[in-house]
């Protein structure tokens, strides 16, 4: 892999196409809930237990997946704003190692190369956590830094997102950034009002049974080395929107939510675009939080 390596502290700001508006709903963007409980602590110190076990060999330096080539990259590692760097596991995979494994995660995902992409990295250990991980988010840079329509400095487009064990590589989670609309001129009223309207929409059963196989075999590419051994519908929330011709906003695409486990008895949480038939997010990081944690917590956020 060729790539550039970048240091930088602050905020990840990016003209992010489609996922935050989604995951502010869904609460489901990966990291999001563990980055705010550490900045609210500002606890640098980097947990025992799992993350200083031995290293899993057989995923970390596994063979690359079939097609794969690996990718020219800028690696940009990053901390969170007002934070300092977190102390590493000696045992941790380097920003390099992760920032390849990531690209193999989205070509089995996706069947998409990062290819001249911008990777910005933060390694996270939260209290909350039973093991640290290398969060990565996938960028078109932009040539220099532009100002959005919210009035912020933004660095590029998010294109993806990852999340892997910090020493093992396990796969954590992934997310694709999708269009949410074809114009942006809706207000949050209309966006509230939207999912009032279409929450939980009805499907055919052919169209669940499609849906279901399609979370399946995400799952089964995502967990590698064990098995799915079900699949349990959740819910359903719009995803993309347009105006019809009296100028209402409609959804025109859902994302439908399944509970999907293991044989060792791990959970993803899969979301499929309906229309597109493609994963939005898979995410296992609620599997690792400690048993009982936050039960005497008050005041975070």
């Amino acid at each position: 892999m060729t790539l550039r390596k970048i240091y930088a502290t602050g905020i990840l700001t990016t003209a992010v196409a489609a996922i935050m508006a989604i995951a502010v709903f869904c609460g489901m963007f990966l990291g999001a809930n563990a980055f705010a409980f550490a900045a609210a602590t500002n606890n640098p110190a980097a947990i025992p237990s799992a993350q200083d076990g031995p290293r899993a060999a057989v995923v970390a330096d596994a063979a690359a997946p079939q097609g794969f080539q690996s990718p020219s990259l800028t690696i940009v590692e990053r901390t969170h704003e007002g934070q300092q760097p977190i102390a590493k596991s000696a045992r941790a995979m380097s920003i390099e190692e992760a920032a390849e494994l990531g690209a193999q995660y989205i070509w089995d995902m996706y069947g998409e190369s990062i290819d001249g992409k911008r990777v910005d990295l933060f390694y996270a250990s939260f209290p909350s956590s039973t093991r640290a991980y290398w969060l990565g988010y996938v960028i078109d840079p932009f040539e220099t830094e532009v100002e959005n329509a919210q009035g912020h400095m933004v660095i590029g487009v998010e294109r993806y997102n990852f999340s892997l064990d910090a020493i093992t590589g396990e796969r954590i989670g992934i997310g694709k950034a999708f269009p949410t609309s074809i114009d942006w001129d809706f207000t949050m009223e209309e966006i509230l009002d939207l999912r009032l309207r279409f929450m939980n929409p009805t499907f055919t059963p052919e169209q669940m049974d499609k849906y279901a196989q399609l979370a399946k075999d995400y799952a089964d590419v995502h967990f590698a080395f064990t098995n799915v051994v079900s699949v349990t519908f959740s819910h359903a929330t719009p995803a993309i929107y347009a105006r019809d011709l009296a100028g209402s906003l409609e959804a025109t695409n859902y994302v439908l939510w399944f509970d999907v486990t293991d044989d060792t008895g791990r959970e993803a949480k899969v979301s499929i675009i309906s229309e597109l038939g493609q994963l939005f997010i898979l995410d296992t990081q609620h599997c690792d939080i400690v048993p009982g944690f936050g039960a005497d917590v008050r005041g975070i956020g």
